[in-house]
């Protein structure tokens, strides 16, 4: 079964699925594919607020590797 059939637990209408499925594919003729593209995640303070409550800017590069908890 295609993951995308159940989300959250909520079965998606087959209407619906067929509609995400035409234009998933329409958008991969016009701009094309790079779901198998691995992008490393890097992590910077934020400048204004970073240092006070230690949030984090997500973009995409090798500066600060991230790791992720994944429990």
């Amino acid at each position: 079964m295609d993951r995308a059939k159940v989300i959250f637990g909520n079965e998606i209408p087959d209407g619906v699925y067929r509609k995400a499925v035409r234009t998933k594919k329409a958008y991969i003729r016009r701009y094309g594919d790079d779901s198998h593209v691995a992008y490393p995640l890097s992590a910077a303070p934020a400048p204004a607020i970073g240092g006070v409550w230690g949030v984090q800017n997500l973009t995409i590069g090798q500066q600060h590797p991230v790791q992720f908890d994944k429990k």
